[in-house]
């Protein structure tokens, strides 16, 4: 574990190990917890940049505040707000998710191993959570990631509490829901689709422990403290939304993008609306047959007159979740298809039907961007863990996992571990914004952008 912790500070800081180095927005949290400590939501333009929002000649950031509450330990040094930690925040965030999901993948190896095959399951499904798709191919450092690797802690915390409640003998605890509950909230301070992800998982499940009927009075502890928890933060949130948009409800007012006016460009979230069940189509083929940067009928890009009116902006790199992901995929599929423990227990049901909502949001969304596939990540990940613990726990001391399928299930994983890698690598490379063009004309220019000539700062 200590290993893959090392290897993801010298992918995010490289060999020289430059933790403190300039990052794009890098300093923005800091003036966020500069502008909170004096009891106001607005940022500085300059720390913001054109992701900003103005309004009343006040410029607003629309990230959550968590990032910059982990700020707070950096006030006991000089000049604290010119301390640049997104890197190590990063590392952080995605490395306690790497060890929480190795030991996920540990406790259910040790928990209902029964046959040879098991030690390569579970070998095969630890690999490819921690060298493949879901943390990898995003450690990148920046602004956004830095929010997405917290959002994406607090969700491994709540699905290995889940999986823990679903498994073991005592169940749901008062105290499990509690830290469900708790971890929740801190999402939704961090990525609203990621909270609201959590939200609806965690709201199902109390439903459904209700419903059958496993909580008695005596247990009132089950409902009040998780629901104290969803509430708190909830209204930590609205307090936030209401300063910054004038409403609890608004978390964030595209009328008012920085980047919008300055490019003079009618959003479609003006146009249309921020979610729109139209936009599932092409932003289904977007996160997994990314055909848009082809060179179609005259040079231009596929589906450009269909697709692009609808989104603000197509961001690079391309990805695809049947290429970088095929294990996850199929393990998802199976646990699905099987049917065998959802059906067995409903409190699963629920907390994966809560899981639905991020990668729903993200299909609906008037904007597709690289790092919008982390959203997908949940719920494949939790029908992963369960698909794998079944056919675990469902078999006996029997070695059913045939030659063939070794060299399949060890094809895949090296499928998503190279694939991972080389999305990373084509993640470093792009620049934030729009990708109007082709691939190949995007990359030729990002590449003549990145080599030359000396003294010009490309975007990042």
């Amino acid at each position: 574990m200590a290993l893959i912790c090392v290897y993801y500070t010298l992918l995010v800081a490289g060999p020289k190990l430059s933790l403190f180095a300039p990052t794009t927005y890098g300093l923005l949290f800091n003036d966020m917890l500069d502008h909170l400590l004096q009891g106001r939501f607005d940022v500085s333009p300059d720390a913001v940049g054109m992701e900003g929002f103005l309004i009343d000649g006040k410029t607003y950031s629309y990230f959550g505040i968590f990032p910059a509450l982990l700020r707070l330990p950096l006030m006991v040094f000089p000049g604290w707000r010119g301390i640049n930690i997104s890197q190590i925040s990063l590392i952080v965030a995605y490395g306690l998710s790497a060890i929480l999901l190795l030991r996920a993948v540990h406790d259910i190896w040790a928990k209902y191993r029964t046959a040879p095959g098991d030690d390569l399951l579970a070998l095969v499904l630890g690999s490819v959570l921690v060298l493949g798709g879901p943390i990898l191919q995003f450690l990148k450092p920046s602004v956004y990631q830095e929010v997405t690797a917290w959002a994406f802690l607090f969700t491994t915390i709540f699905l290995v509490s889940a999986l823990r409640g679903c498994t073991s003998e005592q169940g749901f605890t008062a105290g499990l829901l509690a830290r469900m509950g708790l971890v929740a909230g801190f999402a939704l301070l961090t990525r609203v689709s990621f909270g609201l992800g959590l939200y609806c998982s965690l709201g199902l499940l109390l439903s459904v422990l209700f419903l059958q009927r496993r909580v008695r009075p005596v247990h009132f502890a089950m409902f009040f403290w998780p629901a104290v928890a969803l509430a708190t933060f909830a209204l930590v949130t609205g307090g936030v939304n209401y300063g910054r948009w004038g409403s609890p409800f608004t978390f964030a007012n595209f009328h008012a993008y920085l980047y919008n006016i300055q490019e003079n460009f009618v959003s479609p979230s003006i146009r249309q609306g921020n979610f729109r069940i139209e936009r599932i189509g092409c932003n289904f083929l977007y996160f997994f047959a990314p055909i848009f940067g082809l060179p179609g009928n005259g040079g231009q890009p596929w589906l450009k007159d269909t697709c692009y009116p609808n989104w603000e902006i197509m961001e690079a790199p391309p990805a695809s979740f049947l290429i970088t992901d095929p294990l996850l995929l199929f393990f998802a599929g199976s646990c699905l298809l099987r049917g065998r423990f959802m059906l067995k227990d409903w409190s699963a049901t629920a907390i994966a039907a809560g899981l639905i909502v991020p990668p729903l949001l993200m299909l609906t969304f008037f904007t597709v961007t690289f790092r919008y596939r982390m959203e997908f990540y949940p719920l494949l990940i939790f029908l992963s863990l369960l698909d794998v613990l079944d056919r675990m726990r469902s078999r006996g001391p029997v070695p059913y996992i045939t030659a063939g399928q070794r060299v399949l299930l060890v094809t895949c994983l090296a499928i998503s571990v190279v694939t991972a890698h080389a999305q990373l690598a084509l993640y470093r490379i792009s620049g934030w914004g729009k990708l109007d063009g082709t691939y190949a004309e995007y990359y030729t220019k990002r590449i003549a952008e990145l080599r030359g000539p000396p003294g010009r700062s490309p975007n990042p």
